[in-house]
């Protein structure tokens, strides 16, 4: 009974390490600006991975926000021990979406993009804040390790030389869009590490070294895939629905317009019909 404790009390130890959190996806409008606060444990640190992509209306193929989309995730996933994540993405790119990143390039000469990643801490002291900044490019993932180091590292050389010991509130994220004609969306997630805890390889590794536990353990991992592909599926279905409640909003809007247009060529055309009966009528004397 105790070696059975000891097994379920591992795997779920394993279970609960391998739970992943998964990016999100954000649209940020015209001109705007949207902001959020995160908290990194105090002796750990934290990973940033963003992607910049055009609006719906530039590339309408879901598959090339459904790649992108994937590619950030693995893309957390491929730190080395050292915990520091790769610039570039795993996987070479397909050709379908080469083709719509080429041809949007072409149309706006460069692809550039004018979305603005700030990192903040925000220390008991709001006049020692200090941020860091970051042009996120279209379709170029956009990497910033060890956040918590960098930020307050940028806080110690501007004169706050006591930035490493101090009481940080939390750290802000804020993206901000800088053209006033249209929007774009961006996948981001913010991965936490900690050099307590081994990273996922680690983790695999010495859960295989025990023979004993490699049934349990097949039998997990498939679970956690099982599990992770859910998610997955879910949150792109949530996606969808987003955009086509967006789309049926918009259909309904253009009917509701379309109504009125219409009623109003029909009591326009009806009053010039009996306006052109009356004066025949008229002229021919029959009122």
């Amino acid at each position: 009974m105790a070696s059975w404790i000891f097994i379920l009390s591992l795997a779920l130890s394993f279970v609960m390490r391998s739970v992943d959190a998964y990016p999100v996806l954000m649209q940020i409008d015209e001109g705007a600006e949207r902001c959020f606060q995160f908290q990194i444990p105090m002796g750990d640190d934290a990973n940033l991975v963003a992607v910049v992509l055009p609006s719906e209306e530039e590339i309408p193929d879901e598959k090339v926000e459904s790649w992108y989309f994937d590619q950030v995730y693995k893309l957390t996933k491929a730190k080395n021990d050292k915990n520091i994540i790769p610039r570039e993405f795993p996987e070479e790119m397909p050709g379908h979406v080469a083709a719509h990143m080429s041809e949007y390039h072409q149309k706006t000469q460069g692809g550039g993009s004018p979305l603005i990643v700030t990192l903040t801490n925000r220390p008991a002291d709001d006049d020692k804040k200090h941020h860091n900044q970051y042009t996120a490019k279209v379709f170029k993932p956009l990497v910033v390790n060890f956040i918590s180091r960098t930020t307050n590292a940028r806080s110690k050389r501007k004169g706050w030389a006591n930035a490493e010991d101090a009481e940080i509130d939390g750290y802000g994220l804020c993206v901000q869009n800088r053209d006033d004609e249209k929007y774009y969306q961006i996948v981001l997630d913010i991965v936490l590490i900690s050099e307590d805890v081994p990273n996922d390889l680690d983790q695999a590794d010495s859960f295989s070294v025990d023979s004993h536990l490699t049934p349990l353990e097949e039998s997990l991992k498939d679970s956690i895939t099982s599990a992770e592909n859910i998610l997955r599926e879910m949150r792109y279905m949530e996606q969808r629905e987003q955009r086509m409640r967006k789309t049926t909003d918009s259909i309904n809007s253009r009917v509701h317009w379309f109504s009125y247009l219409s009623v109003s060529i029909l009591l326009a055309v009806t009053y010039i019909q009996v306006t052109y009966l009356k004066r025949y009528f008229h002229k021919k004397k029959l009122m």
